[in-house]
């Protein structure tokens, strides 16, 4: 889920390519960003790979169970491009079409600032407002679950989404 999403219910164009380098460090890695590391330095996915780049062994992100069974430059390209697509700030995140471009090797791979500490404690704090989110009681039966269209709105035209305005939401 997008920082600014989890924290402050803002619902950007960005939001999506967030997802997109969680799930791409998912499908890499073989791990999932829901559970824990086992190791008590890394709490998610996202904290490992950011350690992993600080000290230049982003490759051992890679799944184990490929062996050596993989090409190393598309596997860091692909590292790389969802890091940067997991950036904290939206701003800093790039548009899909560049995500594409990056991907298939027509443009460099953007240089962003690393997160800094301040990063991990968004990080944190996103984890725990996931987790009481998923705790708390929500009744899901109130939401539609037939027609896509009616997702954002009810019958009533009141939003589903998670602030008090759709106004800021632009799809």
């Amino acid at each position: 889920m997008a920082p600014e999403y989890a924290t402050r219910g803002c619902l950007t164009r960005k939001a999506d390519i967030y997802s997109y380098g969680v799930v791409t460090l998912e499908i890499v890695s073989g791990m999932s960003n829901t559970n824990s590391m086992s190791s008590e330095e890394y709490l998610h996915l996202l904290d490992w790979a950011e350690r992993l780049k600080q000290q230049g062994k982003l490759l051992e992100m890679v799944d184990r169970r490929l062996g050596s069974d993989y090409s190393q430059e598309q596997a860091l390209r692909l590292l790389n491009v969802a890091l940067l697509c997991t950036n904290t700030s939206p701003t800093q995140r790039p548009r899909m079409s560049s995500v594409v471009k990056m991907l298939c090797g027509q443009i460099p791979i953007e240089i962003v600032p690393d997160d800094d500490d301040l990063s991990e404690d968004l990080r944190l704090d996103i984890a725990q407002s996931v987790h009481s989110m998923n705790n708390s009681q929500t009744d899901w039966s109130q939401l539609p679950s037939s027609d896509p269209s009616t997702l954002l709105h009810n019958s009533k035209g009141s939003g589903y989404l998670p602030s008090s305005s759709s106004s800021s939401l632009k799809l």
